[in-house]
């Protein structure tokens, strides 16, 4: 065939190619309206053929450089969404850590998790904190063994985690009360349960989808029963470890009654971590309390500046149970020596020394109001030392001391027992306000107010 005849016909496809399009493109109607005779029609010759090719080739360039261009902005969009969420997330982890310091709840909420599970503080971080108030002085955690007072109380919502673990905590507005949210933390755990399995099942199927298609469908029963026994094993162990932070959580004691004198002060202390019971389920109220065991007290609950080095005592070895209480309870000036370098940790301790070692640890000292003054409340005012006098006022004064059964009855020379311990010690985290004030008649000065 002629050369020219071929390139003549090849540029009338490209033409009517060309006009269908734009017909298309640009929506005529005219042309159904009122159609044309097909003979009448003037097609274009070869160059103006070649011309509209080429407008179409270049119609075709733009479209495609269009939806390259929106195909770029899209994925743009992308990335700085995706930036601007880890922003967000960083920010709210800062605000988080900002509002954490704030409350000063870190301490008190990391040090309470440690004691109920073990797990080591370094180990723990700060996952959200939130700003709460509370129906009363329990935190609104409180059951109908509790005294609590009925009045609001500002605080925080703490969510504090370890791997794969999570605890939710209440605490009061410094921070200073931290009660662990059973119900809350279960809800929690099993909220992470469901997103971990659902994430597991996702990853477990585009696995088996992988192994399907590299080994053609094969061991497909075995597959399946592996990854059922992964999410088994990962609801058992949220499980267990759920039963095991409530078993912790749980405070009773056997022998204290509801209306028991220092049930208040004993159950306070207990539901922090800062008293334990015994194997068998007792308290044992009335049991002398050691200088070895008020020292870990002390250093449980106070964190006071240190006032001297620590001392190393002949009788308490570096692996006694109570060697780290009691070097700083004598850093912060609770107790010294008991007799030259000795400290003598199974040595019991009387009522006077208590509360004249918490005057001291504490700095308490007596206001404008004359010593003699102050301790008149005391029909056995007499027996309280006169080295001792100045202390035992401070105390009183600041409302640390409780009495039982008569609050006009010092009994300084009385071993001291742990329920007497237990409400001395509450009553000077209520002076230091760490504590929510409990209403008790065994108080000396509720009445006279002292404070």
């Amino acid at each position: 065939m002629n050369l020219s005849l071929i390139a003549s016909q090849r540029g009338l496809i490209l033409a009517v190619v060309g006009i269908v399009l734009a017909e298309m493109t640009t929506g005529i109607s005219a042309s159904v309206a009122a159609p044309t005779n097909a003979s009448s029609m003037k097609l274009p010759g070869q160059e103006e053929s070649v011309e509209l090719a080429q407008q179409l080739s270049v119609s075709q360039q733009m479209t495609k450089d269009k939806e390259e261009k929106t195909d770029k902005d899209d994925d743009d969009d992308k990335e700085e969404k995706t930036d601007k969420d880890d922003d967000d997330d960083n920010d709210n982890d800062d605000d988080n850590e900002s509002m954490a310091q704030e409350c000063s709840c870190k301490d008190a909420v990391f040090k309470d998790v440690s004691q109920k599970t073990g797990v080591e503080s370094s180990k723990l971080r700060i996952v959200k904190v939130e700003k709460e108030t509370w129906s009363d002085g329990c935190l609104g955690l409180g059951d109908a063994n509790s005294m609590c007072t009925q009045s609001m109380v500002p605080g925080w919502r703490v969510i504090v985690a370890s791997g794969s673990q999570s605890w939710v905590y209440r605490t009061n507005l410094a921070g200073t009360v931290a009660k662990w949210d059973e119900v809350a933390t279960q809800t929690l755990a099993s909220s992470q349960t469901t997103t971990q399995t659902t994430s597991r099942r996702e990853v477990i199927t585009r696995t088996s989808e992988t192994i399907q298609s590299v080994t053609g469908g094969t061991n497909q029963s075995s597959q399946a029963e592996g990854s059922s026994q992964i999410i088994e094993g990962v609801n058992t162990g949220i499980q267990q470890q759920t039963r095991m932070a409530r078993r912790s959580s749980q405070v009773s004691f056997s022998d204290i009654s509801e209306s028991y004198w220092a049930r208040g002060f004993i159950m306070e202390l207990a539901q922090r971590g800062i008293l334990t019971g015994f194997p068998d389920g007792k308290f044992y109220p009335d049991k002398p309390v050691t200088r070895a065991e008020f020292a870990a007290l002390l250093a449980s609950v106070f964190k006071q500046t240190k006032v001297r080095d620590a001392m190393s005592f002949r009788d308490v070895s570096a692996n006694y149970w109570a060697y780290d209480g009691i070097r700083e309870a004598y850093e912060m000036g609770f107790l010294g020596a008991a007799s030259g370098s000795q400290f003598k940790p199974y040595q019991s301790l009387t009522r006077l020394q208590i509360l004249t070692a918490l005057a001291k640890g504490l700095n308490y000292t007596s206001s404008s109001r004359s010593i003699e003054q102050i301790l008149s409340v005391y029909r056995d005012a007499g027996a309280i030392p006169a080295e001792a006098r100045s202390l035992v006022a401070a105390a009183t004064e600041r409302g640390i001391v409780v009495n039982y059964p008569n609050s006009n009855t010092c009994s300084p020379n009385k071993v001291a027992t742990r329920a007497e311990v237990a409400a001395f010690l509450y009553q000077a985290m209520v002076n230091k306000g760490e504590a929510t004030k409990i209403s008790s008649p065994y108080i000396v000065g509720e009445k006279a107010k002292f404070r």
